[in-house]
């Protein structure tokens, strides 16, 4: 994921999603970059978070999230992946709670 510009030695944009994630917009982004398998994980105004892979995005298939939690009551403002091979992640929200969830199960609660 770090092709540059030939013409002017900016980063090139290899791939982006659109509105498929989310349905407003996204506050927080981690990455996190496994052997197996790279994940990003985004919050949003929407109160949710979601889980996806580089592949995924990479290859424009993101519609279906891995993971997608509707577990916070307002935005979320922030989100940190565990390190490499880990299903862990944090989000923090405006509701004033702060949650770890694991990707591995069922992310409505």
């Amino acid at each position: 994921l770090s092709a540059v510009s030939v013409q002017s030695g900016a980063p090139k944009l290899l791939s982006k999603t659109g509105k498929e994630l989310h349905r407003s917009g996204i506050f927080a982004m981690d990455v996190t970059v496994g052997q197996q398998q790279s994940y990003v994980c985004t919050g949003s105004k929407d109160k949710t978070v979601a889980v996806t892979t580089l592949e995924a995005i990479a290859q424009g298939n993101f519609a279906a999230p891995v993971w997608l939690s509707d577990y916070h009551t307002a935005k979320v403002g922030a989100v940190a992946l565990r390190g490499k091979g880990t299903s862990l992640l944090a989000s923090a929200s405006d509701d004033g709670s702060i949650a770890v969830h694991d990707f591995r199960v069922n992310g409505k609660n």
